[in-house]
Parts: C-alpha cells; sequence; structure tokens
C-alpha cells in the first residue's frame, strides 16, 4: 500500500469512526435495541460479579466478548465498593447468595479499575488542593465530593503515587472492602475476589494477582 493509499484508508477510519458518534443519539439507540432483541438471549445464570467504573468506554459485556446474562454488574465512579453503600452490598448479597435461596450464585466477585479514570484524577487534584479552595471549586458537585472521599484518603496516604500506582491501589482497596463484606454473608465463605486493571489504551484486561 502506497503511503498516499495508506493516509486515504487512515482517513476513512477517522469519518467512520466520528460520523459513529454523531450518529449516537436517543433514537438510533432504540433503533439498535430492536437489532438487538432479535437475537438476545433471556437467560440469566452468571458466575461473576463485575465490580467496576462508570466510565463509557470500559463496558464489560464488550471487553470480555460476553453475551448478555454472563456477567452480574454494579458499576459506579471509580469503582468503589463502600461497606456503608446500601446499593453495593444490597448487589453483591443477591449475587452470591445461592440460586436455590433466589439469589444467583456467583463464584467469583472482579474489582475492575481502569487506567485514566476521571474519578482518580480528580480525587488526585482533589488531595493536592487546600481543602478550602477545594471544596468550593467543587460545591456545586458536593455528592461527587463525598463519594471520592475514602479515594481522596488513598491518596494522602501514598504520597508521591502515580495516576496508574493509585488506580492499582484503589482495586486492592476495593478487593478488601468486599472481602470483608462478603466475611458476613454465611453462603460467600468459598467466593473468591480478583482485581484487574482494564488499560484503555490496549483494550487489555491485566490481572493484579492480588489477594483480598
Amino acid at each position: 500500500m502506497s503511503t498516499s493509499e495508506a493516509h486515504a484508508h487512515h482517513s476513512h477510519h477517522d469519518d467512520d469512526h466520528d460520523r459513529h458518534f454523531r450518529e449516537v443519539d436517543p433514537g438510533s439507540l432504540l433503533k439498535r435495541n430492536r437489532a438487538w432483541v432479535e437475537q438476545r438471549d433471556m437467560t440469566q445464570k452468571p458466575k461473576v460479579l463485575w465490580i467496576g467504573c462508570s466510565d463509557s468506554r470500559v463496558s464489560e459485556s464488550i471487553a470480555t466478548m460476553s453475551p448478555p446474562g454472563v456477567i452480574f454488574t454494579q458499576r459506579n465512579i471509580a469503582n468503589q465498593f463502600m461497606l456503608e453503600d446500601m446499593n453495593a452490598q444490597s448487589v453483591l448479597e443477591y449475587a452470591v447468595t445461592r440460586v436455590e435461596d433466589h439469589g444467583l450464585g456467583v463464584d467469583h466477585v472482579v474489582v475492575v479499575g481502569h487506567t485514566q479514570c476521571g474519578g482518580v484524577k480528580a480525587a488526585m487534584e482533589e488531595a493536592k488542593s487546600p481543602h478550602e479552595e477545594s471544596f468550593k471549586r467543587h460545591a456545586h458537585t458536593t455528592n461527587l465530593v463525598k463519594w471520592l472521599g475514602p479515594l481522596v484518603a488513598l491518596v494522602e496516604q501514598h504520597p508521591g503515587s502515580t495516576e496508574d500506582e493509585i488506580c492499582e491501589l484503589n482495586v486492592k482497596a476495593q478487593m478488601k472492602n468486599v472481602k470483608d463484606a462478603l466475611n458476613l454473608i454465611d453462603c460467600a465463605k468459598n467466593v473468591r475476589v480478583h482485581g484487574w486493571v482494564y488499560e484503555l489504551h490496549s483494550g487489555l484486561l491485566r490481572d493484579l494477582e492480588a489477594k483480598a
């Protein structure tokens, strides 16, 4: 392929990519739904609970090529699992409860962080700023400031850490929280907890091989 042909091919790819984003609106999503209905499977028998970030670039089903019904999911900003979060606790309890007891009976919980995480970046910015100035700057998003509080504290406990290092430390901290919660659920003694990081630049999932 000549240089000019390669450039034209690259430009065509960029045009397709840009058009893909331009064409995404509520109407187009409804059309996609109609197409998806024709191939969906109604069964749900997940063996994995995925606790991940709300980032729109990190889709557990797409990243793992998994069809609907395979992965049970809990997503929030910066893939947090807080022991006082009733939503997260309810998801975990339902996920690990045995099928015969009207749960899903999952065997594995995977906490998944990702590189270039906006929540991690915000927590790092918050940690290096005077709290008074920081609060005023983000006063219109008080709930977000509260949500990121534990992550800000984690950053403060590891001064000098890079963004990627904080991402990994955050995953390990949430793994510990999940393990602590599982210890209070009788039927969850054999559930395994894993920690992964999704690399945005490569699309690869990396197992931290961390033990909670």
